[in-house]
């Protein structure tokens, strides 16, 4: 059995045999090119900003060795798998701060290629909603206030929703003093004017 390389450059071989110390005549043997790789779909075929998403490509001639590029920057292909001649799985990391649209797909088996125009896209992350807590408090009071998103995204990467400038409250009778954040809440000391006030709070979301 003769075993070709993924890699192997093709052409014609010159094949011997030895034996009790005699040599055999000269015979050729050809490797030929290896056929090129088809992509025909990846599924799903998108994905949402800051998500990790597993995929399935479909094709033809993938072979041990098979990489995948996606186009652009912000997406790498990662835990590939050559399940078969026909198929691919693979984990696409979509970053927090990846450009929304339709990317190019590339598989390449051996020293060939095949690219798929618009294979697989990248979609726009929504903002959570945001709960604010608690929303009274009595004239001259100090509180804790804490913004928080509500359904917080935990796979954004490096994005923070909330920081310490995201809440602002109208006109100049409660004192905000921050905290501490992380990547779903905010925290603020709030000291209140000594009079019956109401205010207009507004809580600003990074995304």
């Amino acid at each position: 059995t003769l075993t070709i390389a993924a890699n192997a450059a093709p052409g014609p071989r010159t094949v011997t045999v030895t034996s009790a110390g005699l040599t055999s005549s000269v015979q050729t043997f050809t490797v030929d090119p290896a056929p090129p790789p088809t992509l025909t779909s990846v599924a799903p075929n998108s994905g949402t900003q800051g998500s990790s998403v597993p995929v399935t490509l479909a094709g033809t001639n993938f072979m041990a060795g098979s990489t995948v590029v996606v186009s652009g920057s912000g997406v790498t292909a990662g835990s590939l798998v050559v399940v078969s001649a026909t198929q691919i799985t693979a984990t696409l990391t979509i970053a927090a701060n990846a450009a929304p649209g339709p990317r190019t797909v590339t598989v390449t088996s051996g020293t060939e290629s095949a690219s798929s125009p618009n294979a697989f896209s990248v979609t726009a992350s929504s903002p959570p909603s945001i709960k604010v807590n608690p929303l009274t408090a009595r004239p001259g009071d100090t509180i804790k206030l804490i913004a928080t998103a509500d359904n917080c995204p935990t796979d954004t990467g490096t994005q923070n929703w909330l920081s310490k400038d995201s809440l602002t409250i109208a006109g100049n009778d409660i004192n905000l003093t921050y905290q501490q954040n992380d990547d779903c809440s905010v925290t603020y000391n709030a000291v209140v004017a000594a009079k019956p006030i109401s205010h207009e709070l507004t809580v600003n979301v990074t995304g």
